[in-house]
């Protein structure tokens, strides 16, 4: 919980600039350079480093509660509301199948969040998938924008980490682009492949999504491209996330005494989300909110709580992924 002191709400500027133009029937082409180097991002992007000389990071799931079920739940740390632009690339008005998403900031930098306002670009009809890879030669070629007040969800996160769950058991990763992921997790035997595809996951597997970042291929959470509302900020314009569309989740705390927490109880002092994924409301951000107790069991449903004096107290980036299912002895599921 060491995310409740801090408190304050990031702000950022997106910057922007005026370049010169291709003419209408170019197509520019951007050189392919490797990938982001993950070990330099945040320890909320790269994982936590399990041994420094490895280079060796690791997610470790959480668990809590939403509409009664047991969740588990990814702590990215603080959120961003407001949101850089990612650029979608479109033909017809329809995004171009195989096109990755470009965007132009990493975890790390100030006007970056884990949600981004889209910018559908319209390409001409002679270009091919990924011949533009990076902002500058994007916005060089002068083509149409149109910006949207939706955002989609891609957190720039490490491919190469591994991934636990909180029953503690190794989850799979996948690109979704056909090659091996390098995770230190995964089993090279016969009956297990490194590489999956959309038909082989299942709910637990982690899925990642390519992005460019200045000609580099990146990934991000995948979130199937579903995107959530944005609005502009009275004051200075910029494109944030709405705090009421944010998904709430409810800490308890003791009576007159915010930095204990109560008695735990079955895995502990769990939060309380308000929607699960797949229900409507649902959103990855949550704005998370101090409740008082006197009770010490553990709350599973939002309705027991004593809501009207709850306090909000931070943003915070955590995605549930699964339902949780407790280990029986010995191990298993």
């Amino acid at each position: 919980m060491g995310r409740m002191s801090r408190i304050g709400v990031r702000t950022a500027l997106v910057a922007t600039g005026a370049l010169g133009a291709f003419g209408c029937d170019d197509v520019p082409e951007d050189d392919f350079y490797g990938p982001l180097i993950y070990r330099d991002l945040p320890a909320y992007s790269a994982g936590t480093a399990d041994d420094e000389s490895k280079q060796t990071f690791t997610f470790q799931m959480s668990v809590a509660f939403a509409e009664g079920q047991p969740w588990e739940y990814l702590d990215l740390g603080d959120l961003n509301p407001v949101v850089p632009k990612v650029y979608i690339l479109t033909k017809g008005g329809q995004p171009i199948p195989g096109q990755y998403p470009i965007i132009d900031t990493l975890p790390g930098h100030a006007d970056y969040s884990p949600f981004w306002q889209v910018v559908e670009v319209s390409a001409p009809g002679d270009y091919e998938a990924n011949q533009v890879k990076s902002f500058k030669t994007l916005d060089n070629a002068g083509w149409s924008k149109t910006e949207t007040s939706e955002a989609i969800y891609c957190p720039v996160i490490n491919p190469d980490a591994a991934y636990v769950g909180a029953d503690g058991v190794p989850i799979q990763v996948y690109w979704g682009t056909g090659e091996v992921v390098p995770n230190l997790f995964y089993d090279f035997t016969e009956a297990t492949s490194p590489t999956l595809t959309d038909a082989d996951a299942t709910d637990r597997d982690i899925v990642l999504m390519p992005v460019w970042h200045k000609t580099l291929r990146g990934f991000c959470l995948d979130d199937d491209a579903r995107r959530y509302p944005l609005e502009a900020d009275a004051e200075t314009g910029d494109m944030t996330l709405p705090f009421g569309s944010l998904n709430p989740q409810y800490v308890q705390f003791a009576p007159g005494d915010a930095e204990a927490m109560v008695e735990p109880a079955p895995w502990g002092n769990l939060s309380i989300f308000g929607t699960a994924p797949g229900t409507t409301g649902y959103h990855p951000g949550s704005l998370v909110q101090a409740v008082v107790t006197t009770d010490p069991t553990q709350a599973v449903t939002a309705d027991t709580l004593e809501l009207d004096g709850a306090q909000p107290i931070a943003l915070a980036h955590t995605p549930l992924h699964r339902e949780f299912v407790q280990p029986t002895e010995g191990g298993a599921e």
